[in-house]
C-alpha cells in the first residue's frame, strides 16, 4: 500500500513539474520576445538620450539583435540541454547588453540601474527557476555590474559601495522574488491540476452512476423491483450462461397475425401495447422474471435470479392474474380488436441455460436451451384463456381448488419433438365479477396496478413495477383507450 501510495504521488509531483515547465516554455517563447522584446528594443531611444543620438542606430540594432539572438538560441537548445542552461541563454544576453550600454555611459549612477533591476524582475515574473540555480544565475547575470564597483571603489568610495549594495540587495530581492514567485505559480497550478482531477472523478462517477441509472432502467423492467439490487450487486454471477432449474412461461396472442392485417395500424399497436403492459405487470406482481417480448406474445421465466420453491405456482398465479386483468379491460380492448382478445399459455419445468446472453453492450437477461423451445410448442397447442403446464405430476397436485378448472390432457408430435408424448396439466382461471376491475395505471410509472396484500393481509392498490402504494383515486391515472 505505501509503494502505491508513493507511486500515486510521485505521479502527481510528475504532472506539476510537466505543468510547471509547459508554462514557462509557453512564456519564454512568446511572451518574452513579443511582449518584452518590443519594450527592451524601444529602451534604444532611452540610451540615446542619455548618451547620445549619435548611438540610436547603433543602440536600436544592439538590442533588437539580443532579442533575437537569445530567442533563436534558446529554440537551437531545446532538448540538447538541460532547461536550466536554456533559462540562463535567453535571459543573460539581455542583462549583458543592458551592463555595457550602462557601463559604456557611465550611467551606473544614475537610474538607469533601476532600469536594469527592472528588466530582472519582469524575467522573474515571465518564468521562474528553482531556487538553488537562484543562487548561481542571478549573480552571474548581474557579475560585469558586480565586478565594475569592486574595482572602482577605490577611485571613488561613496557611490561605488552604494552601488555595489544596490547591486547586492537586487540579487538577494531576485532570488527571494524567485522563490515567493514560484511558490505562488506551483500553488496555482496545483489548484489547477486539482481541479481538473475533481473534474475528471465527478464525470467518472456521473458516467458509472448513468450506466448504473441505465442498467437499473432495463433491469426494473424485467426484475421485481426488491431483486433489481440483488442482481446489480452480484452481476459478475451473470456474466455467463449457467445451468438452472425454471420454469418458462411463454404467451401467445391469438389471432395477433391475422389481426396485424386487418385492423388499423394504431389500433393494433395500443392493444398489443396494452396487452404487453398487463403481461409486464402481472409478472412483476409475482416475481416472474420478464425475458422478451414478441411480436405477438411474451417469455418469462421463474427461479431466476431467485430460486424459490413455489416458482412453479407463482407462475400459475401470474398467467392467472394476465388474465385476470385482461377480463377486467376486456371491454374496451375489443372494441379495438373488433373481437375477444385471448391469450395462450404454455408453463415447462426444466432446466435451462440462464444469464446474460452477448459480450457486447446489448446484453440481455435470458434464457434458452430445449426446455424453453418445448414451452413455445406447449403454449402453440393451449387453448384461448387457459394454461397448458407440463410439470412433474407431484407438482400437479398443488392446483387443486375452486381456483382454476382442472383438466390433463396429452400432446403428440410437437415440432421438433416429433415422437414424443407429453402430459400437460390444463388450467383455466375461475374468476368472479367483483374481481374484475381495471384500477388504474400508476402515476409515477405508468404500469397497471395490482392488488397485493401487505403484512397485515390487506389488500392494497399497488404499482409492480415501482412498488408505490396509493388508496387516493384521484391520483390513480385512468386513462384508457376510448
Amino acid at each position: 500500500m505505501r509503494l502505491i501510495r508513493s507511486v500515486f504521488v510521485l505521479r502527481r509531483k510528475d504532472r506539476l513539474q510537466a505543468k510547471l515547465a509547459i508554462h514557462e516554455e509557453r512564456m519564454l517563447r512568446r511572451a518574452l520576445p513579443f511582449m518584452v522584446g518590443p519594450v527592451y528594443t524601444a529602451f534604444a531611444f532611452v540610451d540615446a538620450l542619455l548618451i547620445g543620438f549619435q548611438y540610436l542606430a547603433f543602440f536600436l540594432v544592439l538590442r533588437f539583435a539580443t532579442v533575437f539572438f537569445a530567442q533563436t538560441l534558446y529554440l537551437l537548445l531545446r532538448g540538447r540541454v538541460r532547461n536550466i542552461t536554456r533559462y540562463f541563454c535567453i535571459f543573460f544576453p539581455y542583462m549583458l547588453v543592458v551592463q555595457g550600454i550602462m557601463l559604456f555611459g557611465n550611467l551606473q549612477s544614475s537610474g538607469y540601474l533601476a532600469g536594469l533591476t527592472l528588466i530582472l524582475f519582469t524575467g522573474i515574473s515571465l518564468s521562474t527557476i528553482q531556487p538553488k540555480w537562484s543562487l548561481i544565475v542571478y549573480p552571474i547575470s548581474l557579475l560585469p555590474t558586480t565586478l565594475f564597483f569592486i574595482f572602482s571603489i577605490a577611485q571613488d568610495p561613496i557611490p561605488n559601495v552604494l552601488g555595489l549594495l544596490m547591486t547586492i540587495g537586487t540579487i538577494a530581492l531576485a532570488i527571494l522574488n524567485n522563490a515567493r514567485t514560484r511558490d505562488d505559480m506551483i500553488t496555482r497550478l496545483r489548484a489547477t491540476l486539482a481541479l481538473d482531477q475533481d473534474v475528471k472523478n465527478r464525470e467518472k462517477e456521473i458516467r458509472e452512476k448513468a450506466a448504473e441509472l441505465v442498467k437499473r432502467k432495463r433491469f426494473e423492467s424485467q426484475f421485481y423491483p426488491q431483486v433489481v439490487a440483488r442482481v446489480l450487486g452480484n452481476i459478475s454471477n451473470y456474466d455467463k450462461l449457467n445451468t438452472e432449474n425454471i420454469c418458462t412461461i411463454v404467451i401467445d396472442i391469438k389471432d395477433s397475425s391475422s389481426k396485424s392485417d386487418s385492423l388499423n395500424p394504431m389500433a393494433y399497436a395500443e392493444v398489443i401495447e396494452e396487452v404487453f403492459d398487463i403481461i409486464a405487470a402481472g409478472c412483476l406482481k409475482w416475481n416472474i422474471t420478464v425475458d422478451k417480448f414478441t411480436g405477438d406474445g411474451a417469455q418469462a421465466f421463474a427461479g431466476s435470479p431467485e430460486k424459490r420453491p413455489d416458482d412453479l405456482k407463482r407462475s400459475v398465479e401470474a398467467c392467472g392474474e394476465i388474465v385476470r386483468m385482461l377480463q377486467a379491460r376486456q371491454d374496451y380492448l375489443s372494441l379495438r380488436w373488433q373481437g375477444r382478445v385471448e391469450l395462450r399459455f404454455g408453463i415447462c419445468e426444466g432446466t435451462a441455460l440462464v444469464g446474460f446472453l452477448g459480450k457486447g453492450a446489448m446484453r440481455s437477461f435470458t434464457a434458452i436451451g430445449n426446455n424453453v423451445s418445448l414451452t413455445h410448442r406447449i403454449c402453440a397447442e393451449s387453448k384461448p384463456g387457459s394454461i397448458f403446464i407440463h410439470c412433474s405430476s407431484s407438482q400437479e397436485e398443488q392446483f387443486s381448488g375452486g381456483t382454476f378448472i382442472k383438466k390433463k390432457s396429452t400432446l403428440k408430435n410437437l415440432k421438433g419433438f416429433e415422437g414424443r408424448t407429453f402430459n400437460v396439466l390444463e388450467l383455466t382461471p375461475r374468476f368472479v365479477q367483483s374481481e374484475l376491475k381495471d384500477i388504474g395505471r400508476c402515476p409515477e410509472c405508468s404500469t397497471p396496478l395490482v392488488l397485493i396484500e401487505d403484512t397485515r393481509g390487506i389488500p392494497k392498490v399497488t404499482c409492480p413495477a415501482c412498488a408505490n402504494q396509493t388508496d387516493d383515486k384521484s391520483k390513480i391515472a385512468t386513462d384508457r383507450l376510448n
